[in-house]
């Protein structure tokens, strides 16, 4: 893992890790973009899950639900991940070392 955590501290030297670490209000800005990211992606997947259970909006059907909630289940996926990254660059090596971090990016180790 030497090699990731040399990638962290790169990053973090970066223009922009720098510069969204060092600014006064772009983290900010990017942390309530992340959380309504958030929002959007599961409010979006929750109301068409809860369609599929037949536990909410009955009367809609599954394609027109679906062609409605995720194109915006999408954005915020996108939303989520451009932000991420934004707030990781500022921070790498914290993350590198945070045990909750890790076990968020598990995924991104899986193969098919």
């Amino acid at each position: 893992m030497p090699g990731i955590l040399t990638f962290c501290q790169w990053l973090e030297r970066t223009s922009v890790g720098s510069g969204v670490r060092e600014s006064l209000w772009l983290f900010l800005a990017i942390e309530t973009a992340h959380l309504f990211g958030i929002i959007l992606l599961v409010g979006a997947t929750v109301a068409f899950d809860l369609r599929l259970l037949s536990l909410a909006l009955r009367e809609q059907a599954v394609s027109k639900l679906a062609s409605r909630l995720l194109p915006r289940a999408w954005v915020g996926f996108a939303v989520q991940v451009l932000t991420g990254a934004l707030l990781f660059a500022s921070e790498a090596t914290k993350c590198y070392g945070n045990p909750a971090f890790r076990i968020t990016m598990l995924p991104l180790r899986w193969r098919a």
